[in-house]
């Protein structure tokens, strides 16, 4: 056993007392908790603005104290546990913090608990809980020990989850959830929006990493990386071990901001991500434009516009693609959920940028998910093949967006969400439009014969 202590990102001092799970054997048991992924949690939060839903956080104190171990361990206690106790072998009952079970143990505790309250795992996500309330769906996104309940009484399931676990913590509107910033917008044409930010985790990193290299006060960009910038042609000398080590620090810094949706930076992250095993100096001086830019721009946030967009003006003509495919039809899961409350039209935005890498000459595909007006999903990353013509490179990223596209109506399907037409996806080639659109068009390229017919 041995005390842990840390502080808070608000400045509370925190101590514990945990067990050295390093020194047991490795279990034969599951030793995870799940743990709701944020693009989920992103979702919830946009269908909980969409149904008038309310959000309350919450914390379970104590949290892997609810839980029995499986593990067989002991300890032997020392002098600081009292003259009556000193010396006695203590055997381990409770999933004490710092075993390799412990975290599964409490996931089995709580989602015990959810299923009484008549919560089930979504298909969409199995910490994601969903439970029907007649008219609508409720959910709780669940993260370890943290809660985010999205009702229309959420007070009424805090007090229920209370009576188990005792007094919760941190209950209320979710201020700071999962390392990013959560509000309302408070004037403008926006007034009362959901929005989320990423300002509180990037005025930290970038004070650390000001700091930690010595760069007094980092400059503000109007972009984060230079348009004609090529880091794979970069021929200045290598970083030395201590400096490649703070650059893998500041890649991992940026991954985490595009998790909280600061999906302006999602290119170059993916870009210089590349370079971390063997950075050079010219590199590192591109990461530092990176970090001014969000430094002088960490106010950017995503809006929780739940509208429905104007697509209508976009709607495409009915083409008759029988003979090519016969009778065709969406194919639904067969163990959807009723779809209750208001619909959602889904979109997206997908481009490629034709032999990017003037090394290898494959393209980058970029993708932007919008649930009516609100953005939810961003994608950027090389493409596989290496194509000769723009034609192809849309091609490969029309073909990803329609993916994507798939993905999204499942998702929303299995959390009962009644979904409006198609998904409407806006390129920018209009060859590539054009030969998807048309039954009539030619395929001359076979190469991208998949890629086609899926689209």
């Amino acid at each position: 056993m041995h005390m842990v202590f840390d502080v808070k990102f608000d400045l509370r001092r925190k101590a514990r007392l945990v067990a050295g799970g390093n020194f047991t054997d490795p279990p034969d048991t599951d030793v995870f908790s799940g743990v709701v992924g944020i693009e989920n949690v992103r979702l919830a939060m946009f269908l909980c603005e969409l149904n008038g839903l309310m959000q309350c956080a919450a914390d379970i104190g104590n949290a892997f104290l609810h839980g029995v171990t499986r593990e067989l361990i002991y300890m032997v206690a020392g002098p600081e546990f009292g003259p009556e106790i000193a010396g006695r072998t203590l055997i381990a009952v409770k999933s004490i913090y710092g075993l390799k079970t412990s975290a599964a143990r409490f996931h089995e505790v709580l989602a015990a608990s959810l299923f009484r309250l008549g919560f089930k795992p979504s298909k969409a996500d199995t910490d994601l809980w969903m439970k029907d309330c007649g008219t609508h769906y409720e959910y709780i996104a669940t993260y370890v020990d943290d809660l985010l309940v999205m009702s229309k009484d959420p007070m009424r399931i805090i007090k229920a989850l209370e009576e188990e676990y005792g007094a919760l913590k941190g209950v209320g509107f979710p201020k700071y959830y999962l390392g990013g910033d959560i509000g309302r917008i408070t004037e403008g044409d926006q007034k009362g929006m959901l929005y989320t930010s990423a300002k509180t985790y990037i005025t930290r990193i970038c004070d650390k990493i000001e700091s930690l290299m010595d760069w007094k006060g980092l400059r503000n960009y109007g972009c984060p990386m230079e348009p004609n910038y090529h880091p794979e042609l970069d021929a200045s000398p290598f970083l030395t071990d201590d400096a490649a080590s703070k650059y893998r620090m500041m890649v991992g810094s940026l991954n985490w901001l595009v998790t909280l949706g600061r999906w302006d930076v999602h290119y170059v992250t993916q870009t210089m991500s590349r370079y971390s095993m063997l950075p050079r100096e010219g590199h590192l001086e591109a990461m530092q434009r990176v970090f001014g830019y969000l430094k002088n721009h960490n106010k950017v946030r995503v809006v929780y516009d739940v509208a429905e967009p104007a697509h209508s003006r976009f709607t495409s003509p009915k083409f008759d693609w029988f003979e090519y495919y016969g009778e065709c039809h969406e194919e639904l899961p067969h163990d959807m959920p009723i779809p209750k409350g208001r619909p959602v039209r889904i979109s997206g935005f997908f481009d490629a940028d034709h032999a990017g890498c003037l090394v290898t000459r494959r393209s980058t595909t970029g993708l932007l998910m919008c649930l009516n007006n609100t953005p939810v999903k961003s994608y950027t990353k090389r493409q596989a093949t290496v194509e000769s013509a723009t034609y192809g490179s849309e091609m490969v990223a029309g073909r990803i967006s329609v993916e994507f596209s798939i993905d999204m109506r499942y998702k929303l399907r299995m959390l009962g969400v009644p979904i409006i037409g198609s998904c409407v996806l806006f390129g920018d080639n209009q060859s590539m439009i054009v030969s998807t659109t048309l039954p009539s068009s030619s395929l001359k390229k076979k190469h991208n014969a998949i890629g086609y017919h899926r689209v």
